[in-house]
């Protein structure tokens, strides 16, 4: 017997023809009371997904700590279900229940209001399968034996909020003895089971909690401060009079009167409230919603005697695999704001921000990321999901360039397209995955033969958004457009190499891509159309120039600009790579560190706990950037995220998945930093690095794992010693080096 897709709908009349209204109907929860055979259980496992999103419980009890399931999908195509051992929450008599939100099926999304994949009612699918020791087994499934009803969630949206009347029933809804006798008659939905797809990947948990600090009393409310631009909500333990009720609105930053700065939200509320039952102490925290704040504003309504307040940051639930720490304030808080942010945005799926009525799926933003992400986190079946929306949502060849797809922004723009090339790359890389080429081979050649036919001579003319968001170095669109395709075909020719699909076909078509580059925008000297500092990098990382045209131009960009990152979400990833690369580590060193507008420090020396959207975000001369877009908790330009390891600390895969290890370190020739130290957790194993100048010699010592291969990389070399013994030339696979050099 399968599970049937019930709904219920908590409010009849409620009229969905707008979708702007202000907010939605509440939240609907389904109940079913069952008993069980007086026999041994060996495993009950409950298989649950909903049109919506939900939490379910037993016996009073919650099913799961993560949030947000079963996540977000192409509706249409797929719809995942969830997978959970209850063995121990059955007992003889039993009653399960399960609330279902509006999410991203029904709720706010973005600039296009609700309902942008289905409308009320909300429906839920589930099966619970119990194995007795004697091997028969029973089920319990959805069907019009379930009953529907009103809880303590009311209207629940990722933008708007939650509100929650703890006056009315929430887990009790699971309890036997609860009365049901108001509740009613669920409806049959369409089956969906053909769409349902079971795919493991870790959830939405609360990785971090911290303690709001009260600052002020403002015309509106408590201000609390976070000191931490975070993703999540506030938890609230409380006791005051039956009906009195807390509001809580979450905003990034300040206005100068010390007022909440919400006009960066746009149209999203970001606001929870709760209602007291007022029966002594009581605790709430969100079930549905979540936001992006540092700051919350707190408001009473009638009598409440205490308050306190826990902040609960949120993330998709990835092991952190890496961290790097410096002698440098401004290059250390950088990495602790590019880990944040990425911790923040790493919700569900790698959004843009976590704040206003976006909260998407941007490809560009995931791609140039990406590489960053994988070394500060294990992101291997993060990022695979993604890539299963991303083919879920595609157009042939064309990718969107918002995943999942729900009909705002267009698809196939430059670097945003890419994504499709530099994510499962990043992954071959990082992990040796070839998994995904494998599975996405179409996908992958239906790209490359639908960019062929936007081609004109191998030349792309128009690159839509350009190197987004750069401070006055704009690209040439159609060098941009093609340095960017030349990138992404060379990248699948070496993927289809690698995977035994033969790379033949695009390794062709990358050599004609580089000869149109060429004859169209390289000058004399190696000097390239628009003269950005993202072109000559991007083009010099897809090797259209060489160093010896590369460094030159670079190098004279940077200095046109004082010495300052102008680049924009298309070019910042290849910065600080391309200056080591080609001989100008000191002039890295000097962008990571510099601390005047434009740069990363600017942000930090003006309070960023995160990495902002805009390089002008917020300027002591202009105040707040345009607020139709102006986010403080982006990742895209904390791409730099992978130089800290790769070059910094010098950890570089040999070989894909780090089958082999290259340990080459830039030591810092400016004295900004005189001491770093980090490591990376790979598949093979813990690698560590840390480094040390004093004058003009830096000592480096190396751990890793015996067995790992490890070409060493270094010049000038003093002393070596490994393993306790001093050598005269490196060993391979020793667990432990030290090395003295001259710098």
């Amino acid at each position: 017997m399968n599970g049937k897709w019930i709904g219920f709908k908590t409010d009849q009349n409620f009229d969905e023809s707008n979708a702007y209204i202000p907010h939605g109907a509440e939240a609907p929860y389904f109940r079913k009371k069952f008993s069980l055979a007086e026999k041994k259980i060996e495993k009950a496992t409950l298989k649950i997904t909903s049109l919506g999103i939900f939490k379910a419980f037993i016996n009073g009890k919650e099913v799961g700590d993560e949030y947000f399931a079963p996540g977000w999908t192409n509706y249409a195509k797929r719809i995942l279900l969830m997978q959970y051992d209850v063995t121990d929450m059955l007992e003889k008599d039993n009653a399960i229940a399960v609330c279902v939100g509006d999410g991203w099926y029904v709720g706010y999304l973005c600039i296009l209001g609700r309902n942008r994949y289905g409308k009320y009612p909300l429906e839920l699918y589930a099966e619970l399968i119990v194995r007795y020791e004697d091997g028969s087994e029973e089920k319990i499934v959805t069907d019009e034996s379930w009953l529907g009803g009103k809880g303590a969630i009311g209207f629940n949206d990722f933008l708007y909020g939650e509100e929650y009347d703890a006056r009315l029933p929430h887990a009790e809804c699971s309890t036997v003895g609860f009365d049901d006798e108001e509740w009613g008659q669920v409806c049959v939905c369409e089956d969906k089971s053909e769409r349902l797809s079971v795919f493991d990947c870790p959830p939405v948990r609360i990785f971090k909690t911290l303690t709001p600090v009260f600052l002020h009393t403002s015309p509106k409310g408590d201000i609390y401060d976070v000191k931490q631009n975070i993703a999540g909500f506030l938890r609230i333990r409380c006791k005051g009079a039956r009906g009195a009720k807390i509001v809580m609105r979450h905003g990034e930053m300040l206005n100068e009167d010390g007022t909440l700065y919400t006009d960066n939200l746009r149209t999203a509320q970001a606001k929870d409230t709760y209602i007291l039952r007022g029966d002594g102490v009581e605790e709430y925290a969100p079930t549905f919603t979540y936001h992006g704040f540092r700051y919350v504003e707190i408001s009473v309504e009638g009598e409440v005697e205490s308050l306190e307040l826990t902040a609960c940051a949120l993330t998709s639930d990835l092991p952190q695999t890496g961290s790097v720490e410096t002698s440098n304030e401004i290059a250390n808080q950088l990495f602790s704001n590019i880990m944040w942010s990425q911790r923040d945005n790493f919700i569900e799926l790698p959004t843009d921000c976590p704040q206003r009525n976006e909260r998407l799926g941007w490809s560009a933003d995931t791609q140039v990321f990406s590489r960053s992400g994988m070394y500060n986190t294990d992101a291997e079946v993060f990022y695979e999901k993604q890539m299963m929306r991303i083919d879920d949502d595609r157009r042939g060849g064309k990718i969107a360039d918002v995943v999942p797809y729900f009909g705002v922004a267009p698809f196939d723009s430059c670097g945003w397209r890419d994504v499709v090339a530099v994510v499962p790359y990043n992954l071959w890389k990082m992990y040796g995955n070839l998994d995904v080429v494998r599975k996405y081979k179409p996908m992958l050649e239906e790209f490359v033969d639908r960019q062929m036919e936007t081609a004109k001579d191998y030349v792309w003319e128009e690159a839509y958004y350009g190197d987004w968001l750069n401070v006055d170095d704009e690209s040439d669109h159609a060098a941009l457009a093609t340095a960017t395709q030349a990138l992404s075909v060379k990248m699948i020719a070496e993927l289809f190499e690698a995977a035994g699909f033969g790379g033949e076909k695009y390794f062709s078509i990358y050599e004609k891509i580089k000869a149109a580059f060429r004859k169209e925008f390289v000058g004399e000297k190696g000097k390239i159309k628009s003269d950005s500092q993202s072109l000559y990098c991007i083009a010099y990382q897809a090797g259209l120039i060489d160093g010896e045209e590369a460094a030159p131009n670079l190098y004279e960009a940077l200095k046109r600009k004082n010495f300052h990152i102008h680049s924009g979400f298309l070019g910042i990833r290849f910065i600080l790579p391309t200056l080591c690369d080609l001989g100008m580590k000191d002039v890295a060193y000097t962008l990571l560190t510099n601390t005047s507008y434009p740069s990363w420090g600017y942000s930090i020396v003006n309070g960023a706990t995160t990495i902002w959207e805009r390089w002008n975000s917020y300027t002591i001369n202009s105040g707040f950037a345009d607020k139709t877009m102006n986010s403080f908790n982006h990742y895209s330009l904390g791409s730099c995220g992978e130089w800290y390891y790769e070059y910094m600390l010098g950890i570089k895969p040999l070989k894909e998945g780090f089958e082999k290890l290259q340990i080459k370190p830039y030591i810092d020739g400016t004295g900004k930093i005189t001491f770093a130290k980090g490591y990376y957790e790979s598949r093979k194993g813990k690698i560590s690095v840390e480094w040390k100048r004093e004058g003009d010699t830096a000592e480096i010592v190396v751990e890793k794992p015996a067995e790992l291969y490890t070409e060493f990389c270094f010049e000038k070399v003093e002393r070596i010693e490994q393993d306790g013994k001093f050598v005269a030339e490196f060993d391979p696979y020793a667990k432990m080096t030290k090395v003295l050099i001259r710098v």
